[in-house]
């Protein structure tokens, strides 16, 4: 398995920041390490958790305050992490092969689940919390059910590593990224395969539903963005487009187009993070791999991006603190 975190050999594994503070306009949270490999929004936006070390914290988006931690689920780093959509559960995978839930309320460890066959590369909940997926470095992907407390599917279609998961809005869909340059599209209910999906030639980093499920976004070291319209599995639609900063390792799309035109952000192996929209983009460029990006809900008219980052922590961005071009930047 590529380990992206040994990329910057140099930096400090351990920085303790003092408080919630700007680095060149942006804010950067209180963590205990500066390689933060996951994060994740609330459904209302308001908190971002994210990876630190052997444990986890959530954070205020507007002040920066820290709200929560999490430890005692792992023995070793954490490498994903995401929030239940109602915010009363949060789940986890470590380099340790475990699979941790938490009381998001209560901060307590539920329970534990020892996955034999690699790393944990991936935890997603299904929009109506009753089920994760969770995918691993051994090639393999598993639905578990929160209630029954078991997995009820393993996905082992893959030959590589499987590097992103994730459900749509509705959940009657999940969708698999592997580092095999595939994707596959599962049926929920009845995991049948509804569609392979083949337009990257190298490691696929990161792919999601937007549009209400009926588009994908993908990236991959190919340094490829593919949107993908699969409203009809019979007749799949693909747009690419090539980028020059590097491996792409982090995507996110808004869940619209803005006047039917492609909304998204991006992070890369090299620290750059671009968001494009209609009438231009907005870029900044950071020092370290951007591992993870999210586009958090709008202030007025101002941009937000969450970046979670393997060397400059857990940051977040606004349009006043990044550059903006007119043009369509790549």
């Amino acid at each position: 398995m590529k380990k992206i975190l040994y990329l910057t050999v140099v930096l400090l594994l351990s920085v303790f920041f003092s408080s919630a503070k700007k680095k060149a306009g942006h804010t950067v949270f209180k963590t205990e390490s500066r390689f933060i490999h996951d994060a994740c929004l609330s459904a209302n936006g308001r908190v971002v958790v994210c990876t630190d070390n052997k444990s986890i914290k959530a954070f205020s988006v507007e002040d920066g305050s820290l709200l929560a931690s999490f430890g005692g689920g792992h023995k070793d780093d954490v490498l994903c992490v995401d929030l239940s959509p109602d915010s009363t559960l949060l789940v986890s995978g470590g380099r340790d092969s475990v699979v941790a839930f938490y009381d998001f309320i209560t901060s307590e460890v539920l329970h534990r689940l020892k996955i034999s066959n690699g790393v944990i590369t991936d935890v997603r909940f299904s929009p109506d919390n009753r089920l994760v997926l969770i995918g691993s470095s051994g090639s393999t992907a598993y639905l578990y059910s929160i209630a029954e407390k078991k997995f009820v599917y393993e996905i082992s279609d893959f030959k590589k590593d499987i590097t992103s998961v994730d459900f749509d809005s509705y959940g009657n869909r999940m969708v698999v990224a592997s580092a095999d340059k595939s994707i596959r599209v599962y049926n929920v209910r009845t995991f049948d395969t509804e569609m392979v999906l083949k337009g990257h030639r190298s490691w696929i980093r990161s792919v999601s539903f937007y549009n209400d499920g009926n588009s994908l976004i993908s990236c991959s070291d190919d340094r490829r963005i593919v949107f993908w319209n699969i409203a009809n599995p019979k007749k799949i639609r693909s747009a690419k487009i090539t980028t020059f900063k590097g491996w792409n390792l982090s995507i996110d799309a808004g869940n619209e187009q803005e006047n039917k035109s492609y909304h998204y952000v991006y992070g890369t192996k090299n620290g750059f993070i671009q968001f494009n929209y209609a009438f231009g983009n907005y870029y900044a460029r950071l020092s370290s791999p951007v591992v993870k990006v999210i586009l958090a809900p709008d202030q007025g008219s101002t941009i937000r991006i969450i970046a979670a980052t393997l060397g400059d922590g857990l940051l977040l961005l606004d349009g006043k603190s990044m550059k903006f071009s007119s043009k369509i930047m790549k």
